[in-house]
């Protein structure tokens, strides 16, 4: 046999094989099965060369005599009689054999022909592998790269989180493509310009899933594709073998994903989320997270739990690696030659076929304390104590990592004395932290649980020893709920609240969730001390899906649900079938439930205040809920004219943003007739939106607090199209009634003229600072980040406006601002020096620095914008009550009381291992300052903690260019 043909038939059985295998451990890991179809590529490219260099082992199994049908031969069967009676078969012509060249009238030979064709379907294929590396070219030239420090953060939080040290660019695609990934040396992920909108969950777990991309090395995997279609273009086999490659590659980064925390039912949503929203054309020189061939089964692999989702680990893969050369070895090696004609057929000698050489797996390394050695000459001791009781804090990891933070640490574990150690550190500046489950997290030189620690400096030779980290203990509330008739009940979700502050707004965060059991008991653990509300919300029925006509709903999977048992942890189908399986909604039942507060209110400010202490355990959190009736909204959303709006968004927003609250979405008929039912009684606005946000338009909320915020990040270009947005909105008040006739008209924004100029500079000599720059109205108040809904999306394309560009005279135009609460956001800000700040921002005589700006109608004056280049500094050395220097407390520069409501102009900083701090880029003005140990961040934003360290403070005024030095004593 040719040795052409035996390349294919053996490369073909190694493929086999591997798909064998794969379908064995087809419950096992995608990782696995990637590193099976990857070993199998590899094996039959390597296949070729193998062979050439193996002496050959004969096998002899065809006859003698056997020859090959050419195609100057007649096509008849050869069928003759032997003298030892074995029948022999000629090779059918359309397998693909060498053939003799006994047709001399043919220039070309049959291995000529064949040889001819396998060349140009090589060059066809290659070609077109060579398109599409062209084409990723286009795609990063066309992209803008990712600048934000939002972005920038993330991306290096979930390089951290695994442990990838190569560069990786983040860039931003100028069509809407899947998220994608190249690069084998210089990685690059590519966003569809959608991610600009996503919420924060959705943006780090595509950019976990792409990472896994990058660290896996995948862009291996796509040479390794191309080449081996390139090479077997012919072979079908091949062709699957990429295929389930790349499949595997993608669930294999799934799999990385879900391990880092990310619920499945969530994944799996945000998945088909970004699927349905982007464009379906995918280039083949990358590896993309929403390939819609892929799509369906990836779900269904996410959502089953019965899946396998480990790493690859090291004794497996040398294992497989070690089994894939031997059956490489062993098959290359063999060549199918005639067998020698033999008197009769027998089977008494056993058939001896050469052994696979099998590696033996590499042992597994001993365990040893991770990082404890460094590469320097210095050394760290200390113990790791509970901070209340003083004993040690065993099995407690502790991390000496650089300052800035880098993601090479050092990692000890403490001993049963609580005590570590660091040998051969480095000269270099220090954090040096605790963690360990029941304790929040202790840095060494804290003050209070979760407050500032201080840095630590180490020097060449140097031996710091005695080193003292203390851990506070956490605590724990649990509790019972009942029902009305004193029965408990199961699956409630409840939550621990605490009070914080955003943007200067104090509100309450969930810090943690759980679910009660059968007995109504719940339990929220491994909390930090502090002041919590607890509420508690039954779970809800199914919920309709936007754009289904309240026809299709989705259900969460709980214990006790008719779904019990199913993969899922959310189920999606038709709400006749909830229905038929007796599973109804709250608009079904016209009875719902609302979120409930410790000890049983529905008001949030009557809620009690839960003082849990280190250590401790606050039990017997009971309280009752029950139903209250569900309402039903009707209305009709009309234009200016009074016609139907048909086809036009509609929400239901709660006021006030409560935990737990949630918008409804939902959709005018086409006659104009909206719907909401299973609505429980509260304070909300109706909202109608036609229209969408052009492309380009930001729609990112600058890092900052206060009225005004300058953003050097985002610029504005060319804008694709005019906002073509219409809103309607009016504020409801549900009670036990239903309310109906409900009237929305949609109107366009408001149209805000306005004009920017730097102080101090005239228009001419302003004009290069002012180049590039926009101004544009965003939400006053956070966005709900966490909860991605549909809901939400319209809620953040309602609340930017359309950036009024400014022009060289400084003037700009805003348009597309409804009615509402805003910030004013200066876009594109490159071209200010250093320190620039909004000096002063009014409109018709009204200061906008403060909390917020409010628009009811349609301004009639001018929005004018004052810059400030000019801003000052503080240095400060604080010192504690025994004048030694206070090292990891918190210094405050907060304005006086005339510009209290300014939150951009709170500063804050922690003081260095010697009490000194440096405050930069202060707007000029009369200021309160002072230091101190132990307090709640975002405290000083609370009038009543301002109040009660009036008297203690420092006045301090700030001057234009300026640094002004203060001498400091802690407050305690």
């Amino acid at each position: 046999m040719s040795f052409e043909l035996q390349v294919v038939l053996k490369t073909s059985l190694i493929l086999l094989v591997g798909g064998l295998l794969s379908l064995l451990l087809r419950r096992s890991s995608a990782a696995v099965r990637h590193a099976i179809w990857a070993l199998s590529l590899t094996t039959v490219l390597a296949f070729p060369v193998v062979s050439g260099f193996l002496p050959p082992v004969q096998l002899a199994i065809l006859p003698e005599n056997a020859r090959f049908v050419t195609d100057a031969e007649p096509l008849v069967p050869a069928i003759q009689q032997s003298p030892t009676s074995i029948v022999q078969v000629p090779v059918a012509m359309n397998e693909m054999l060498p053939i003799s060249s006994a047709a001399t009238n043919n220039p070309w030979s049959w291995r000529q022909r064949l040889l001819f064709a396998w060349a140009l379907g090589a060059v066809v294929v290659f070609g077109t592998w060579l398109r599409a590396g062209i084409e990723l070219r286009k795609l990063r030239r066309a992209s803008t790269e990712a600048t934000s420090k939002e972005w920038s953060e993330l991306l290096e939080e979930v390089q951290s989180a695994l442990a990838v040290k190569r560069r990786v660019q983040l860039r931003f695609a100028s069509e809407s493509l899947a998220p994608m990934t190249w690069g084998i040396v210089r990685h690059v992920i590519l966003l569809p310009p959608a991610a600009m909108e996503w919420s924060r969950p959705r943006r780090r777990l595509v950019l976990q899933h792409e990472m896994a991309h990058v660290k896996r090395r995948d862009g291996l995997g796509q040479i390794l594709s191309q080449i081996a279609c390139s090479i077997y273009w012919f072979n079908p086999l091949v062709w699957y073998a990429v295929f389930r490659l790349r499949v595997e590659c993608e669930r294999a980064c799934d799999d990385t994903v879900l391990r880092l925390g990310t619920p499945a039912a969530d994944y799996a949503g945000h998945l088909v989320d970004i699927a349905r929203g982007l464009n379906s054309r995918f280039v083949r020189g990358a590896v993309s997270m929403a390939h819609p061939s892929q799509l369906k089964s990836r779900v269904v692999a996410i959502l089953d739990d019965g899946i396998g989702r480990c790493r690859l680990s090291f004794r497996f893969a040398t294992v497989l690696l070690a089994l894939t050369g031997a059956v490489t070895l062993s098959v290359a090696v063999v060549r199918v030659t005639a067998m020698a004609v033999i008197p009769t057929p027998m089977f008494s000698a056993p058939a001896i076929a050469p052994s696979p050489l099998i590696e033996q797996g590499a042992p597994e390394p001993a365990l040893v304390p991770a990082g404890s050695t460094g590469k320097g000459d210095a050394s760290i001791d200390g113990r790791v104590v509970n901070l209340r009781s003083g004993d040690p804090v065993r099995g407690a990891r502790v991390i000496l990592n650089t300052d800035p933070v880098s993601d090479t640490p050092l990692v000890a574990m403490a001993d049963d004395a609580g005590h570590f150690e660091f040998k051969k550190v480095s000269a270099g500046t220090y954090q040096l932290l605790a963690t360990r489950d029941g304790y929040v997290r202790g840095i060494y030189g804290q003050r209070s649980p979760n407050g500032p620690g201080t840095s630590l400096t180490v020097h060449t030779g140097q031996s710091l020893s005695a080193l003292l980290i203390s851990m506070t203990p956490t605590g724990s509330i649990s509790g019972a709920i009942r029902n009305r008739f004193g029965e408990p009940v199961a699956n409630v979700t409840v939550r621990a609240l605490k009070v914080a502050y955003q943007a200067g707004l104090k509100t309450l965060m969930s810090v943690q969730a759980a679910r009660t059991n059968d007995l109504g008991e719940y339990r929220l653990y491994y909390l930090e001390p502090g002041q919590y509300a607890v509420s508690a919300l039954p779970a809800e029925g199914p919920v309709p899906l936007a754009g289904a006509n309240m026809q299709v709903g989705r259900l969460n999977v709980l214990p006790g649900s008719a779904f019990t048992g199913a993969a899922p942890t959310s189920v999606i189908t038709a709400m006749a079938t909830y229905t038929s399986m007796g599973i109804l909604s709250p608009s079904d039942t016209g009875e719902t439930y609302v979120p409930l507060y410790f000890p049983g209110v529905a008001d949030l400010s009557a809620a009690g205040q839960i003082d849990l202490r280190p250590a401790s355990t606050v039990s017997s959190i009971d309280f009752v809920i029950s139903e209250v009736r569900a309402v039903r909204i009707r209305g009709q959303v009309q234009d200016a004219a009074g016609q139907p709006a048909k086809g036009t968004s509609v929400i239901l927003v709660p006021q006030g943003g409560a935990p737990a609250s949630s918008d409804r979405y939902g959709g005018a008929k086409d006659d104009g007739t909206l719907e909401f039912r299973g609505i429980p009684p509260g304070s909300y606005n109706l909202i109608a939106l036609s229209g969408s946000l052009p492309q380009g338009v930001p729609t990112t909320v600058p890092a900052g607090v206060g009225g005004a915020l300058i953003d050097r990040v985002a610029a504005v270009g060319a804008l694709s199209a005019s906002d073509t947005r219409l809103l309607g909105r009016v504020p409801l008040r549900v009670g036990n009634l239903d309310l109906e006739n409900v009237a929305l008209t949609l109107r366009p924004g408001f149209r805000i003229n306005g004009k920017i100029s730097v102080e101090g500079l005239s228009p001419t000599d302003s004009q290069s600072m002012l180049n590039g720059l926009s101004v544009q109205l965003i939400p006053g108040s956070p966005l709900n980040e966490d909860n991605d809904s549909n809901a939400v999306r319209i809620s953040r394309s309602r609340a930017f406006s359309m950036p009024g560009i400014v022009a060289g005279d400084g003037e700009f135009t805003i348009t597309g601002a409804f009615p509402g609460e805003y910030r004013i956001a200066i876009r594109g800000a490159k071209m200010l020096p250093a320190g620039a700040y909004v000096q002063s921002a009014r409109l018709e005589n009204v200061d906008l620095l403060g909390p917020r700006l409010s628009l009811e109608s349609e301004p009639r004056g001018e929005l004018e914008i004052v810059i400030g280049t000019s801003p000052g500094t503080i240095q400060a050395a604080v010192v504690d009550e025994k004048r030694a220097p206070a090292r990891a407390v918190t210094v405050l520069l907060i304005p006086d009381t005339a510009r209290r409501g300014h939150y951009d102009l709170y500063f804050k900083v922690i003081t260095d291992s010697e009490g000194k701090a440096k405050l930069e880029n202060i707007p000029p003005g009369n200021y309160e300052v002072f230091a101190m140990e132990v307090f709640d961040e975002g405290s000083w934003w609370d009038p009543g903690f301002l109040n009660r360290v009036e008297g203690q403070v420092k006045s301090v005024r700030i001057e234009a260019g300026k640094a002004a030095n203060l001498d400091l004593l802690t407050i305690r």
